[in-house]
């Protein structure tokens, strides 16, 4: 279920070979349409890259640098015992816009791919 639950939210398929997911979709208020999702699942630097494309594709926009670099940890109050990624963000870390009005970053390290995704749900102008 989670593989399909991602691939719904990010409009694009996880590798095939992706192995090990987790998600978790944050909704800090039922009164909010504001979300933040966390990604992980273990795949090759190769498999990840070619899956970055794919996202960008999907969005049909390109690579957008300004939304880097960002902080890998969780928002206040969540809890993810999976959620381990480095505090630094690599220059091959990618990002672009996601949602109505939101953005999603990713980075590859250690063999994990770790992806967040966060989106206000209203679609005014940025």
């Amino acid at each position: 279920m989670k593989r399909r639950d991602i691939e719904k939210l990010l409009g694009a398929a996880l590798p095939a070979e992706a192995t090990d997911v987790s998600f978790y979709d944050h909704h800090p208020s039922s009164e909010l349409s504001f979300h933040t999702a966390y990604i992980k699942f273990r795949v090759s630097k190769e498999q990840f890259t070619e899956w970055t494309r794919g996202l960008h594709a999907a969005a049909g926009d390109a690579e957008n640098k300004p939304y880097l670099p960002v902080s890998w940890a969780v928002e206040l109050g969540v809890q993810l015992d999976w959620w381990d990624p480095g505090a630094d963000t690599p220059p091959d870390a990618v990002a672009r816009s996601f949602g109505a009005n939101g953005w999603l970053v990713a980075k590859h390290e250690r063999g994990w791919a770790y992806a967040i995704a966060t989106d206000t749900g209203h679609g005014e102008q940025r």
